[in-house]
Formats: structure tokens, sequence, C-alpha cells
């Protein structure tokens, strides 16, 4: 694995108004550990500045110059190649700290966060890293919390995604770095480092007041925890909502706008009844009945805004808190979820989800039709 022993620490005026990734910046600067700084204060802040980087992630002082730094080359990747080659198969940067002494090491495992991380489980990469280590550098069962993931970014991570990632692994995202360099930069004079700090401050004005997506980061999050929780779910997600069944009732996540204005929305949970057959008034209030002795903090849904043409029939609804946490979220989720099912069974319900998949793919079909024959319609106004 080759790495990148072109990054100059030293002034590099080609640096300026040219944009370079992250994972580059982040070795740059961890490289400082091992430099010579002596006499330099412009060194000795930017060497200061990455030790308290990697103080953060430890928790606990830095106080060792036995380190090695591995930088990934992602052009090259070998199954059969060295442990450090075959642990930057999945990672942008390897830190090694007292890598000889047994019992005192420590590793740290940089690796770029993705939004979609959550179609697989993070821990998956740490039972990776850690079956790596024990095989190629014996690392022992005590050892194995000396053993940290850094997820960085250089966007904006929704609150919903941090707490997510920070149950089991470190997150920098372009907050933390901005407070990081900020409390450094009065210290420093590098080319390289006003560079990217001028870039991501940029980068920043320009997000400002744009709204991160933080339903949709919910729903991911959901995604992956309502797969593992309840297996045999069929889940359905797109930007505003997230729905999960298997039987006749089912729950949908939902979010609507509170003030037209205003980027704030609230979520909502939706107990749903998927029928095909046009439902009387007495038995969708007889359901509504039957389901509020269940779900009493449920409100139902009025009869007049009921489509009971539609397959899907809306009965109960309940506002989510605007400040709940992803962990009462998920607590939600799973007694609601559980409770259904509980309903289903007692209903004697019948499985839905083959029914509901052709209904699905037939419903999206005449939404593209009705969304074509607006385009053409458009274009021939136009051509006239």
């Amino acid at each position: 694995m080759e790495k990148m022993s072109n990054v100059k620490l030293i002034k590099n005026d080609a640096f300026y108004n040219a944009e370079f990734d992250i994972d580059i910046f982040l070795y740059w600067m961890i490289k400082w550990l091992n430099v010579e700084t002596s006499n330099n204060s412009s060194k000795m802040a930017l060497k200061n500045m990455a030790k308290k980087f990697i103080e953060e992630i430890l928790g606990e002082k830095l106080d060792t110059e036995d380190i090695e730094i591995h930088f990934s080359n992602k052009n090259y990747y070998s199954e059969n190649g060295s442990f450090i080659d075959r642990i930057l198969g999945d990672c942008s940067i390897l830190l090694i700290l007292n890598r000889n002494q047994n019992g005192n090491r420590k590793y740290i495992y940089f690796r770029d966060f993705s939004y979609y991380e959550y179609s697989k489980d993070f821990n998956e990469y740490n039972g990776k890293l850690i079956k790596l280590l024990k095989k190629y550098e014996n690392l022992k069962e005590n050892e194995e919390n000396n053993v940290k993931i850094v997820h960085f970014s250089s966007d904006l991570i929704s609150r919903y995604e941090k707490e997510e990632v920070e149950e089991i692994s470190i997150l920098y995202d372009k907050e933390k770095f901005l407070t990081l360099f900020e409390n450094s930069k009065k210290y420093i004079d590098d080319s390289i480092f006003d560079s990217y700090y001028n870039q991501i401050k940029q980068e920043n004005k320009k997000n400002f007041g744009v709204n991160i997506n933080e339903n949709l980061s919910l729903y991911l999050v959901l995604e992956s925890y309502i797969n593992k929780k309840f297996e045999d779910y069929d889940v359905y997600r797109c930007f505003d909502y997230i729905k999960w069944l298997k039987h006749e009732f089912f729950i949908e996540c939902f979010c609507v706008n509170l003030i037209a204005e205003d980027k704030k929305t609230n979520n909502y949970f939706l107990l749903k009844w998927f029928n095909d057959n046009k439902i009387e008034e007495k038995t969708i209030k007889l359901i509504q009945k039957e389901l509020k002795d269940i779900f009493p903090n449920f409100k139902e849904v009025n009869y007049e805004d009921i489509d009971c043409e539609n397959n899907e029939i809306p009965l109960m609804c309940f506002t989510v808190n605007l400040d709940s946490s992803l962990k009462d979220i998920k607590k939600m989720v799973g007694k609601i979820t559980e409770k259904i099912e509980k309903f289903n069974k007692m209903k004697n319900c019948r499985d839905i989800r083959e029914e509901y998949v052709e209904y699905f793919e037939e419903k999206r079909l005449k939404k593209r039709f009705r969304s074509n024959r607006k385009i053409r319609k458009k274009f021939l106004v136009l051509k006239k």
C-alpha cells in the first residue's frame, strides 16, 4: 500500500485556492506528531493541534513518541497484501501508538463517513478490524478498548446520525473540525492550514441556513434498526416517510412542515390498515376503539379525513416530540411494532407483504404516468 510521502510539511503556495480532500489534510495534520518543531512557534502550534486532536479521540494524554502513521492509496488493494495493506483497504488512515509495547498499544482507524453507512453495520467494521489485529498483531482481549474507529466528514452531519455513530464510534464533522481549527489558528502561520481552513469556512458560510435533511437521516437510521430488530418486516423509505409492514395493520412514520416558511418539521407515527375493500364508517370506528385501548396516547383520525377508497386507511396518529432523542424514537418504534404485531395476531390478519409489493409498484407507475402527462401538457403549451 503506497503512502502519501509526497505531502510535504512545509509552506506550499500550490495549495492556495485549490480544493483538496479532508483525508489528505487529515493525514498532513497528523504527520506533525512526528516532526521536530523546536524554535518554530507555528510548527509547534500545528503539532499541538494534532496532539489535541488525538488526545480528544483517546480520552487521555498523548505521552509517546512511538507513532506510526499509514495512509491509504485506494487505487490499489490486495487481499493478499500485508496486515497494513488489508486494514487500509477499508479506511483512509491508520495511526498506531506504542506498537512494540504489549498491553499499551493503541490503534486509531480513520474512516470516511457515508450517509448510507446504515445499510451496513458499524460493528461489522469494528469486528473485522479486531479480527485482523488479533491475527497479525496478537491483540489480546484486554486490549480491545485500545482500538478506536473515527468517522470523519467535511460535511455537516444530522443530530440523529451523530447520535447513532457516537454510540459505538467517534465522529468528526465540519462543525467539530472548525472548532479544533479555530482554537489553534491564531498561533499557526502555514499556507496549507490556511488554505484548508478557509476552504471549509467558506463552505460553512454557503451552507449557513441550509436545512440538513434531519428526517431522511432519521429514516435511514430507523431502516437499519427495523431491519435488525424486526427481520421479517418489509421496509419502505423515501425522503418524507418510512413505513414497515407484515400484516394488514402497520405503521408509517412521516414528516410535515410546521410552518410553511419555517424549516422545522414534525414527525408522526400513523397506524394504518391495508385493505382493498371499501370500509364502512361503523367498522373503522370500531377498529379505532380497539386500537385506542392498546395505544392510549394515539389520537383517532377523523372519519371525515379518511379516504375510504384508498387501500391504506389511516386510523390513529401520534406526534413525536421535536426534542426526542434517537434513543427515545427507537424505543417508541420497538414498542409500537410489538403492540401492532399482537393486534394483528389477535385479529387473525393476513400477511400482506407480497400483495403490498404489487400495490406499491402499481401506485408508483401511476404516479410516474401522471408526472409524464403533466410534462407533456407543459410541452404542448410551450409549443403553441
